[in-house]
């Protein structure tokens, strides 16, 4: 694993067709077929965006979980009869799929909380991915205030807070480049509640 800084000006957007939509019936993001969610609204739709790449620019926030080096894109599709979505690509080392889905916890005891679960799984061989989370706040692009707790690392912006786990276990910086390789056999899991 890997840490370098993240310069958001180093990728562009995708064309709108190029995302599928997560969703939870209160909020949305937009994932680009590289990984990316460049548009995403908290803690409602009518929300400030955390995510706002796709619209407000290089230094508005993304959330990317894919591969690090070059990759073909095999197949994009959603799990029949849900909203999970999973992305394949081909990469020299083999290949890499991010699963991913927004849980919707209709009974109202987490509300307004947003669960956002993204899997990456290697087959084929180890392949090396990154994890780019850089929350930025509305249209400012406010960055947080970051601490760590245990496991988890926490940005916050006065009473929002979002935090990012991953299992196994991963230090993960906001603002930076964590590269790190899949094994086959052995998924990488982040969940941002």
């Amino acid at each position: 694993m890997t840490d370098s800084p993240y310069d958001g000006r180093s990728r562009t957007p995708a064309p709108i067709a190029g995302y599928g939509l997560l969703g939870d019936t209160r909020t949305a993001a937009l994932v680009s077929d590289d990984g990316a969610i460049d548009w995403m609204c908290v803690p409602r739709f009518d929300g400030e965006s955390l995510f706002g790449r796709l619209v407000g620019g290089p230094l508005a926030g993304t959330f990317r979980a894919g591969p690090a080096g070059p990759a073909t894109l095999v197949e994009r599709r959603y799990r029949q009869h849900t909203t999970t979505l999973q992305t394949t690509w081909h990469t020299d080392g083999g290949r890499l799929t991010l699963t991913e889905a927004m849980v919707a916890e209709v009974a109202g005891r987490l509300l307004p909380a947003i669960l956002l679960v993204r899997r990456l799984s290697a087959a084929t061989g180890p392949v090396d991915a990154v994890i780019e989370f850089d929350p930025r706040l509305g249209a400012k692009h406010r960055p947080p205030e970051v601490r760590h707790d245990r496991t988890a690392v926490v940005c916050t912006w006065g009473p929002l807070a979002v935090s990012l786990t991953c299992a196994p276990e991963l230090t993960v910086a906001p603002g930076q480049t964590t590269t790190v390789t899949v094994e086959p056999g052995h998924p990488l899991t982040s969940c941002c509640p």
